[in-house]
């Protein structure tokens, strides 16, 4: 008999730190424009969330490392800045027109 070779699995290595925290800050301002009165802190805290996130993606890219949490970080933050914009009534037309909208939506 030859010997074989034991093929050792490794778990996943750490998502890098902006990654982690991008997804954290995400989340956290997806929480705060949730509520009315920290909604405008929310939406400052998704903007420099959306740069964190990006400098987490490019990090993991760089080193081979799951970034993962970065991607969601990033949709976390954009998903914060239309609530608000959506909230502060800045996005005022809809797709397809009002008109195929039924009433109760607005």
């Amino acid at each position: 008999m030859s010997d074989h070779a034991v093929e050792v699995q490794t778990a996943e290595e750490s998502p890098p730190l902006l990654a982690s925290l991008g997804f954290f800050l995400g989340m956290l301002s997806v929480l705060m424009v949730a509520t009315a009165k920290l909604a405008p802190l929310g939406y400052m805290l998704a903007l420099p969330t959306i740069v964190a996130c990006l400098v987490g993606f490019l990090q993991g890219m760089i080193t081979n490392r799951p970034a993962k949490l970065a991607i969601a970080g990033f949709f976390c933050a954009l998903a914060a800045i239309v609530l608000w914009l959506l909230a502060r009534g800045d996005i005022t037309s809809v797709a397809w027109g009002r008109a195929a909208w039924p009433s109760w939506v607005y």
